[in-house]
Order: C-alpha cells, then structure tokens, then sequence
C-alpha cells in the first residue's frame, strides 16, 4: 500500500513548486496528482463540462458532489500501488459560498497519511497569480480563505486521525519550504 499525502493551500501559495523542490533528492518515489485535473476529467467525460473553472462556477452542487466522490474512488485505486502527493484545495469558493474541497464522503474514500497546508503572505499570493493571469483570473479573498482553509483542514485531521502539517512558503523560498517538506515526508 502505498502512502497519500494531501497537500493543500489557495489557489497561487505554490504547493506545485513547493512539491518540486521537497522531491529532489527524496529516496522515496511519489506520484504528484491533481484532485482537480481528476475531478474535471470525469465531469468532462460525462459532459457536464468543457473548462475546468466551470465546476466551481456553473456546476450544481449534487453534481459536484459525485464528481469529488468519483476522483476520490480513482485516487484511492492509485494510492494502493504508488507513493501519491494529492495537489487539491481545503475550501473550494462556489458562488453559493465555500464548499470544502475534503468532504467527509472523500475523505472516506482516501487514507490519508498526513495532510499538509501550505500558506504564504497575500503579497506572494498576489504575486504569483498575476504571473498565472493569462491562465485564469482569481479574485478569491486570500486571508479570509487561508483562515477557512486551517480551520477545514484540522477538521479534517480530527475526522481521519492523520497529523496535520501547516508551513509557510515565503515568496522567494520555495527551496526552503520544499526542504521542510522533504523532512516530513520523510517522517511517514
């Protein structure tokens, strides 16, 4: 059985490059997946979507719903054979108002091992999403989501029992975050 770490932050905190840099070097092989890269493929194989931002903007909650529970069930399968780091989001702003993006009918479906929560400063966050402008743009309530996202996440970890790590990723120290996270994955 392999391990699955969820590691979780806004949208812009950098866990992508943060995870980067903790793999160098690691003895240990993982696997890094995206929750919502998975969650967008089902949706769009049903046809219910053609742009991945159409989940969170347009798609009815009860849909949305089955879509987490079908990504949950395809990651679970991986993580039975592979070293999974699971890139997804604490809290998920919907225009009906945030939605958690680690339910409890996904977090039956996933044994985590550890879940990780990444934060910077609203100036980095900022940063980094004007560099990403021409991808998408996100007007999200940065402080106010990061608050939402701590108090998810430990929910989370009391539901599942796995410990819960929170770090800074300080713009222009991703190096150093990664090494903190190398350190912890090296833990479990």
């Amino acid at each position: 059985m392999g391990k699955l770490v969820v590691i979780t932050g806004v949208p812009g905190v950098g866990k992508s490059t943060v995870v980067q840099f903790a793999l160098e070097g690691i003895k240990e092989k993982y696997e890094l997946m995206n929750f919502g890269d998975y969650m967008f493929d089902a949706a769009k194989e049903s046809g219910l979507v053609e742009h991945r931002d159409e989940m969170r903007m347009k798609m009815p909650l009860e849909i949305y719903k089955s879509i987490q529970e079908l990504a949950a069930e395809k990651i679970s399968d991986k993580a039975k054979e592979m070293n999974i780091i699971l890139d997804t989001h604490c809290s998920v702003l919907k225009p009906q108002g945030y939605y958690p993006g680690l339910p409890h009918h996904v977090l039956k479906k996933l044994t985590l091992d550890i879940l990780v929560v990444v934060e910077s400063s609203e100036e980095g966050i900022m940063a980094r999403r004007r560099k990403d402008e021409d991808i998408r743009k996100r007007e999200d309530p940065i402080i106010e989501q990061q608050h939402l996202n701590r108090m998810y996440a430990a929910t989370c970890s009391v539901i599942t029992g796995v410990p819960l790590f929170i770090f800074k990723n300080e713009q222009g120290k991703a190096k150093e975050a990664g090494d903190k996270l190398r350190i912890v994955l090296e833990g479990i």
